[in-house]
């Protein structure tokens, strides 16, 4: 179902954002890029990335706000998956072998020093290739940190890790994450939007795909602020500085009801 005017995208009311003034965005146009709190950027001590896949221009933006180490989590790719998406882009002679190559200078520019990419999963098991938010909470943010941003976009993962930060949202000073299959999994929602003491600020639809036939999002991106919003509701979304996840396809408008 396409995105008009006309036809919304449906979402409960409890997912419905606060009004804050000093929201701005963060990361590269189109896909990647959010909305957040200006104020719990600049309150923040660490970023947490969960998924990157190639972009980390997130990570980028929110660094050149506030100079806080970045430590980002994905199995699924490091150096030695770009440089081969890079060497089979010149074999075949594709111009993706420019992109590629640029991915691969900018990883290696920026993942160094006090910004880290360690190469697991997120989940609740522990093992070489997956780690528990309980376990980064433990063992990789020290103990002296108190405000930790946290941006989440693991592919349904994030289901298996809500509790876990709802356990440790005393610690959080923001959060961006994306729910996916929300039909599926709108209870699991609404209880960690009960549960998670954090405002809900800003809400995203992604317009990849289609909606249903209830008119429900597959996807939404919702940001959270340990900070006070005010008592109104945002009226319209999305917002002016809102960008389509894929371009050249209208964003969707978002009605709670």
């Amino acid at each position: 179902m396409p995105p008009t005017a006309q036809n919304p995208a449906v979402l409960p009311l409890f997912l419905r954002p606060k009004k804050v003034s000093e929201l701005v965005r963060l990361g590269r146009d189109n896909d990647g890029g959010y909305l957040v709190d200006n104020r719990s950027i600049l309150s923040s001590e660490i970023l947490l990335g969960f998924g990157i896949n190639d972009d980390w221009s997130f990570e980028k933006d929110f660094k050149k706000r506030i100079d806080v180490p970045v430590v980002v989590f994905d199995a699924s790719v490091d150096h030695k998956y770009f440089l081969k998406k890079l060497r089979v882009a010149l074999s075949r002679g594709s111009r993706k072998s420019v992109y590629w190559f640029r991915v691969l200078v900018d990883y290696l520019r920026f993942f160094k020093g006090q910004n880290k990419h360690i190469k697991k999963f997120i989940g609740k098991d522990e093992n070489p290739y997956h780690v528990s938010v309980n376990t980064i909470s433990k063992n990789i943010i020290p103990p002296e940190i108190k405000n930790v941003f946290f941006k989440i976009d693991i592919e349904g993962a994030e289901y298996q890790i809500l509790d876990d930060l709802i356990a440790i949202s005393d610690r959080i000073s923001g959060l961006v994450i994306e729910f996916h299959q929300v039909d599926l999994h709108i209870e699991k929602i609404e209880s960690f939007v009960k549960n998670f003491p954090l405002n809900i600020c800003h809400m995203h639809c992604n317009n990849y795909a289609p909606l249903t036939e209830s008119s429900t999002p597959p996807s939404i991106e919702a940001t959270f602020t340990k900070f006070e919003v005010d008592d109104g509701f945002v009226e319209s979304l999305p917002s002016p500085m809102d960008q389509p996840n894929k371009p050249g396809i209208e964003d969707y408008s978002i009605k709670f009801l």
